[in-house]
């Protein structure tokens, strides 16, 4: 099961639901407890397939056959123009009516018997959408599966590449973060050359890029600088040929010089600002910006995504374009005018009642895999949930575009250079009609052509269509990605919604790279990724009810003679179908003969319903954070003098892919949920991405006793050193630029502290990074300067975190005067570094080395030693396994 499977069932649809005469005769769905959970199971109607599409009832003892008199349908309403048709229905008793005022009562209400009767019938609109969604899991939880191989995720997550603390600081000073450069602007803009261009963009965009032309070079962002080499730092002499070329490519002229020093040295005017906080609150990437970024890779590829700092990263699958609506509305060049509509009426920006969103219960079921990372069991779970989905009606909405051509906001920014679609969709100017009405018109054809053609509204059995478990058609339409943050505001503190980017589904691409540039270090934000689902429904309604009354019984035939009558008025109303009339020359078409007791007749009348539904597929709050940096190697030593020193030599160890660090206290456990929760990581996932920021400062905690937890040194914290050099010589760019690392620093510094003797010291050491993230502790150190009748020496001693775990033993163990000693030979403890290529990375080779150089190495088995006491002659064998444990 690679996706979550679900059912959206119209509330229309479930058992006990306003639809009482679907309730009565069955076509229904009904929650239905099983093994894997709550289950949504059709109740079938139960068929007989003759000429009339006879049903026969098993859910009402009074209702016998319901049939279809297909040969009468006929167009409801001419004037309308998708396809509406009413079909003739009969239901027919059973013998247990009581009489011609309990048949009214079944239908209309009432009370017989002192029993009060709700009615079957209602003269009411009813819909059926019944569409199923192949949702994908969250990264997160397909991780934890360990029986499925799950290929439809979505992830919320970030990449973090380049730390340039001028740009950080800049950006996190800024009002909104709609004036941080944004990608997709930028990534367009590559392509442009602004000397011939220019006029193809809006001029305040184009300042906000340039700085108002004072920025050259900013259509060439990501092309790779020469120089980068030479203004990153002064040791990259030091680094090998292939590592050189791996730095050169993270390092381009967007951030040694216009990320890190002409942003910053060029400001926006007011009206830039306002500009930009007006605009970027909604972009649009209509289908042609869409493959321009994606199918040109102007945004999809990892080599120019990368050569940003950090941006927010969104990865999900994209609905497969079928030949349907998306293809109509991309195929007359009406995608901009479309997501700006959609934009509009979802947002409630569109003052007419039938374009504003309406919330609708939906039943979901949805059938999926679960697991967690405590166990390797995997669970099939099956749950049925009510869920509100806002909506709106498609062919309203296409009306709407065909009769307004002017837009009702302008709060929003086309992705792209200026053309006569996206001008039309977003200009006042009536000049603009003609393109409008031609694309318009192209859709609402294509759509009504598809109903009736495709959805089979014409369709020989429409009893079928109405009480049968069809599923609908539906596609998908577009994407939202709305993005919350910033400071509460309201009574209530919530946050407000900062941006909402709206993309066409297209054919493009099986999967969206989304990228987010305009996000702040260390702040939350809440992302929802939204799709529009287009289903194509049906709207149903029962008129023109007439009842029976008997005449007579036939005597030859032992048949009943019935009248048909409206039971508001009580007039005599004609049947709807064929029927053996009444014997005599005044029998009248409202007279049957009928095999049945009782009979009703009625129209349903039906259209299709074309519904646009909002699906929200997840939702993560997330802030971008560094990775952690490394751990810390100590060497301990003393002082040899009277000055009752120690001291440590603490070293910045090379990159090791590990899990997640151990927090020391409250602040560091929400700094590595934070972290955790962003990256999508389980207790044993190994973090594969190095500190970006340098090692920058050590911290130093210490405590008197042994401790039983890391915990045990929350705000023990005796001293912080900072590792950056003094009196660096910071290399800039051409441009005066200070390079993206402003501050160098060392990978290594003694800390010398004078303690007392005899007496036992814990420390515990680790080095953070510029960014502060979480870092990998140092082990424990237990220090002692023993006094021994003047003469000082020191003892250390190290605590790893599994010695912390404290032992409860049923029997103590009791004290003896020697310790045993079974060292192994060193024959089983040299290094064989025979597959080991010292040419690479250090820690990529840790598994190529082997311990032992013995024929038959003694790790892993058990021996048998004996010991016999000399006074008692008494014996105790222990069994000794050697184990190869590493602390790496």
């Amino acid at each position: 099961m690679s996706s979550k499977e679900c059912k959206i069932i119209d509330p229309s649809l479930i058992s006990g639901s306003a639809d009482v005469f679907r309730t009565a005769i069955g076509g229904y769905w009904d929650v239905v407890s099983s093994s894997t959970g709550e289950e949504l199971v059709f109740s079938d109607t139960g068929h007989d397939p003759d000429p009339f599409k006879k049903i026969t009832s098993t859910f009402n003892t009074y209702i016998s056959t319901i049939q279809a008199n297909t040969s009468k349908i006929e167009v409801a309403d001419e004037d309308v123009i998708i396809p509406n048709y009413k079909v003739p229905i009969r239901v027919s008793s059973t013998e247990d009516v009581l009489s011609d005022i309990h048949w009214k009562a079944l239908f209309k209400g009432g009370v017989v018997d002192e029993e009060t009767i709700a009615p079957i019938y209602q003269d009411k609109m009813f819909n059926y959408h019944y569409l199923t969604m192949s949702n994908p899991y969250p990264k997160i939880d397909a991780a934890k599966i360990s029986g499925a191989s799950i290929s439809n995720q979505i992830q919320i997550s970030y990449e973090y590449n380049n730390y340039i603390p001028r740009y950080q600081d800049y950006i996190s000073n800024l009002q909104s973060t709609l004036q941080i450069p944004n990608y997709y602007i930028l990534a367009d803009l590559q392509t442009v050359d602004l000397t011939t261009e220019a006029d193809l963009y809006d001029s305040e965009i184009i300042n906000s890029v340039t700085r108002y032309g004072e920025i050259e070079g900013a259509t060439t962002l990501f092309k790779l600088d020469s120089l980068a080499l030479r203004q990153i730092g002064l040791r990259t002499f030091e680094l090998a040929g292939d590592q050189r070329a791996e730095l050169n490519k993270s390092y381009t002229y967007l951030s040694t010089d216009y990320l890190s020093y002409s942003l910053i040295n060029n400001a926006l005017s007011s009206s830039t600002v306002d500009y930009l906080n007006k605009k970027l609150q909604n972009v649009i990437i209509d289908e042609t910006a869409f493959k321009k970024l994606y199918e040109e890779q102007l945004v999809g590829s990892e080599y120019t995504r990368t050569k940003f700092p950090f941006y927010t990263k969104i990865t999900f699958p994209v609905s497969v374009v079928s030949d349907g609506f998306v293809k109509s509305i991309n195929g007359a060049n009406y995608s901009t005018r479309f997501l700006k509509t959609l934009k509009e009426s979802f947002s409630g920006e569109i003052p007419s009642k039938r374009l504003s969103p309406v919330d609708k219960t939906f039943a979901v079921n949805c059938t999926y895999i679960s697991s967690s990372e405590d166990t390797d069991v995997d669970t099939d779970v099956t749950e049925t949930t009510e869920i509100n989905y806002r909506t709106i009606d498609y062919i309203d909405m296409l009306a709407y575009m065909q009769n307004n051509y002017k837009p009702v906001s302008d709060n929003c920014h086309f992705v792209g250079e200026k053309n006569i679609y996206r001008n039309s969709a977003n200009s006042p100017s009536s000049s603009y009609r003609y393109v409008n009405s031609m694309g318009s018109l192209g859709v609402l054809n294509d759509t009504i052509e598809f109903l009736y053609n495709t959805a089979n509204y014409n369709s020989e059995y429409p009893l079928d269509l109405i009480f049968d478990d069809n599923i609908s058609y539906s596609e998908t339409i577009a994407y939202r990605i709305e993005k919350i943050g910033g400071l509460p505001t309201g009574d209530l503190k919530t946050q407000n919604t900062l941006q909402n980017y709206w993309m066409m589904n297209t054919s493009a691409s099986s999967e969206i790279d989304f990228i987010d540039t305009q996000v702040k270090y260390g702040e939350n934000y809440t992302y929802t990724v939204y799709a529009y689902v287009l289903v194509v429904g049906s709207n149903y309604k029962f008129s023109d009810l007439s009842l029976s009354r008997q005449l007579c019984t036939l005597s030859d035939t032992e048949d009943y003679g019935l009248e048909l009558y409206d039971p508001d008025t009580g007039d005599t109303v004609d049947t709807l179908f064929p029927a053996t009339a009444l014997p005599g020359d005044l029998a009248t078409d409202a007279q049957i003969q009928s095999s049945s007791p009782y009979a009703a007749e009625f129209y349903l009348n039906y259209e299709p319903s074309v519904k646009l539904i909002e699906v929200p597929l997840y939702t993560k709050t997330l802030k971008i954070l560094d990775y952690p940096s490394n751990s810390t190697n100590v060497f301990p030593y003393q002082h040899l003098d009277a000055s009752q020193k120690i001291g440590f030599d603490l070293n910045y160890e090379s990159f090791l892919a590990k899990t997640a660090p151990t927090a020391i206290g409250s602040a560091d456990s929400q700094l590595l949920e934070d972290f955790i929760n962003a990256n999508d990581l389980l207790k044993d996932s190994k973090i594969t991405n190095k500190s970006v920021s340098r090692a920058r400062y050590v911290e130093i905690y210490r405590i008197d006793e042994a401790p039983t937890d890391y915990t045990d040194f929350e705000n023990r914290l005796i001293t912080t050193l900072d590792l950056k050099e003094k009196n660096t010589i910071i290399p800039r760019t051409s441009a005066g630029a200070i390079a993206p690392h402003e501050t160098f620093t060392f990978t290594n510094i003694f800390y010398d502290e004078k303690i007392r003797t005899n007496k036992k010291y814990y420390y515990l050491f680790r080095i953070l990074n510029e960014q502060r993230s979480p870092a990998h502790l140092s082990e424990i150190y237990e220090a002692q300067l023993v006094n021994d009748g003047g003469f000082n020496y020191s003892l250390f001693d190290i605590f790893y975190e599994s010695d912390l775990e404290e032992n409860t033993f049923v029997e103590p163990s009791k004290n003896v005067k020697k310790l045993i000693q079974l060292p192994p030979n060193i024959q089983h403890l040299t290094l064989d570094t025979t597959d080991v290529d010292f040419d690479d990375d250090a820690y990529t080779q840790l598994s190529n080395i082997a311990v032992g150089s013995a024929d038959d190495l003694i790790w892993g088995k058990t021996f048998k030693v004996r010991l016999t006491s000399k006074k008692t002659g008494k014996k105790i064998d222990l069994n000794i396994t050697y184990k190869l444990n590493s602390e790496i």
